[in-house]
């Protein structure tokens, strides 16, 4: 065999009865029976004498030195730890058009002075120049907007998507709206107009079997989920619906169920994520999920996909996971200088013009970046909390996991643990259990979970987080 050098970023974990030999850095794999691990290292010893092996033997180890070389895990130089160049992505831009509600959420995070704010149109409009001349905006700009509740807005929200596919056309631009909502107060006007115009729907629900009700009730105490469903209803068989679910210590044990209630209603795209402490809700520690429940409802929802009964809707954690166990992309665009895209191609609009990285950095530790209404600032700044402060961690450093996870969300880190530069301990308890179970399960050549995965990425249809310039097969 040819001189080789073993990548910097080579690393291997067993899992049930098989190895998996991976580059943290590109997550290029390649996996082999446990039991013929010991071919490893033939493979990475030169000191071996390969004169007392089989042909066959000498055969499967060539054939797994040009494998792990296809995955960067080999190289024949030094310098050839190079990063795949990633798919450019969207802007993500979510703007707060009110911060008045109908609704009385009992983990609501907005302050009670956010609740009274409404955007104004010039701040609106103000908005949505200022990204149409991002640098960025040439690949693209997802505008997500909610509230509160943003069908308390409606005229509003009608002008804004008029102007946003105006500058669309004028500048070439693709452009892309979303309306969050809690689907109390869409009727059926608003269900025409949304269709018609080929808008995204968000619907928040929180399940069914009384978890809705316990957790979402109106101004008046009264109960939503009937409303809601209704409201679900009314989008039977249009793609670009989506349900979004809070998942908090009251339902962490439901994943699948509700999952499976979404599905029955013909919900094409859910989105089941854990209940964050933030700002107004930052005290609320007994609504936080139990990882075991959560992690074991993610595998369940699996389970439900490879056996068929989930397999037409689109569970957005689960792609979220898939992604960079089955493509090049790496879900953010900057690899390896930033923890996050906040403050890059992810920003935050509130009511009132306040511009930030991300809606999940605590407002009591991340200050607005400015003011879309001044512009008194410049794209080239990025807030400090995003940069990959865990990469100096012990902890992470050595993590197989550490060039996809990067230490979670530096928001959600925060409002865990009260600090900006720690570690997202729910997220690393998923990805250390997801990660090794999901590549078990797509490395079978019978899984249905790749099929499932390619199937939904070109389904997608304004999804905040999936580009199609990544799929490639992985082995």
């Amino acid at each position: 065999m040819k001189q080789i050098y073993v990548s910097k970023y080579f690393d291997s974990i067993n899992y049930n009865s098989k190895a998996f030999l991976i580059n943290k850095k590109t997550m290029q794999w390649v996996a082999i029976p446990q039991k013929l691990s010991y071919l490893v290292d033939y493979v990475l010893n030169d000191k071996k004498d390969l004169e007392e092996s089989s042909v066959e033997e000498k055969e499967a180890i060539e054939r797994l030195a040009s494998y792990m070389t296809d995955c960067g895990l080999l190289n024949s130089c030094r310098n050839s730890d190079s990063q795949q160049a990633n798919p450019k992505k969207p802007l993500l831009v979510r703007i707060q058009i009110t911060g008045k509600c109908n609704l009385a959420c009992k983990y609501c995070y907005n302050e009670s002075e956010i609740r009274q704010d409404t955007m104004s149109w010039d701040t609106f409009k103000n908005s949505i120049d200022l990204f149409f001349s991002h640098p960025y905006k040439d690949n693209g700009i997802k505008f997500l907007i909610y509230g509160g509740e943003a069908a308390l807005e409606w005229e509003l929200f009608k002008k804004s998507v008029e102007y946003i596919y105006k500058c669309s056309e004028t500048a070439k631009i693709s452009a892309h709206v979303c309306l969050i909502s809690n689907g109390t107060l869409i009727n059926d006007e608003m269900v025409k107009y949304i269709k018609d115009n080929n808008i995204g729907i968000g619907i928040s629900f929180d399940g069914h079997m009384g978890y809705n009700d316990e957790m979402r009730e109106d101004a008046n105490g009264k109960h939503t989920t009937e409303r809601i469903i209704g409201t679900i209803k009314k989008f039977k068989g249009y793609p670009l619906l989506y349900v979004l679910t809070t998942i908090t210590s009251k339902n962490d044990n439901a994943l699948f169920e509700i999952a499976d209630y979404l599905n029955k209603l013909s919900v094409p795209a859910a989105a089941i994520r854990p209940f964050v402490t933030l700002d107004r809700a930052s005290q609320m520690h007994e609504l936080r999920v139990n990882p075991a429940n959560y992690i074991n409802g993610l595998k369940r929802i699996v389970q439900g996909i490879q056996e068929g009964s989930l397999y037409n809707i689109r569970v957005e954690e689960i792609l979220r996971l898939l992604l960079p166990l089955l493509t090049t992309d790496q879900l953010y665009a900057d690899t390896t200088r930033y923890r996050c895209g906040a403050g890059r191609n992810i920003f935050f609009v509130s009511a009132k013009g306040e511009l930030k990285g991300c809606d999940e950095l605590p407002n009591q530790k991340v200050a607005p970046i400015g003011n879309v209404n001044s512009r008194l600032f410049d794209f080239t700044s990025t807030n400090n909390a995003v940069k990959l402060i865990t990469y100096k961690e012990k902890q992470c450093s050595k993590c197989t996991w550490m060039y996809i996870c990067r230490g979670g969300c530096p928001g959600n880190a925060c409002s865990e643990n009260d600090k900006l530069d720690s570690k997202y301990n729910l997220g690393c308890a998923i990805n250390r259990s997801m990660y090794p179970y999901l590549l078990d399960i797509i490395s079978d050549n019978e899984s249905k979970l790749k099929e499932y995965f390619l199937y939904h990425m070109r389904n997608v249809k304004g999804s905040e987080i999936f580009s199609e310039a990544g799929i490639e097969k992985q082995l």
